[in-house]
């Protein structure tokens, strides 16, 4: 954490980190990283949870999508893990 501090890579930091720390690392990202990748890096540890294939981590990936702003994953997101059986509940 201290070298990404330093050095400003937090794309390595969210790419190989234990998805078992994944709030670590968004909280690392939110107070640390430059507003132009703050959204790319919030979207990448999404995508990291949603494909774990771990029904907990893809609700959670929700919460990264909503700090990228990303609506469209959100909603495939939300909706893959509630299994599409209630789409209105979404709103």
């Amino acid at each position: 954490l201290i070298t990404a501090v330093v050095m400003k890579n937090w794309k390595e930091i969210v790419e190989s980190c234990d998805l078992k720390n994944w709030r670590e690392a968004l909280a690392a990202v939110l107070t640390y990283a430059k507003p132009d990748e703050f959204s790319a890096l919030c979207d990448l540890l999404g995508t990291r949870l949603e494909n774990e294939g771990d029904s907990l981590l893809q609700t959670q990936a929700c919460l990264c999508y909503i700090c990228a702003g990303n609506v469209e994953k959100l909603v495939a997101c939300w909706t893959k893990a509630q299994d599409g059986s209630h789409p209105l509940s979404l709103q």
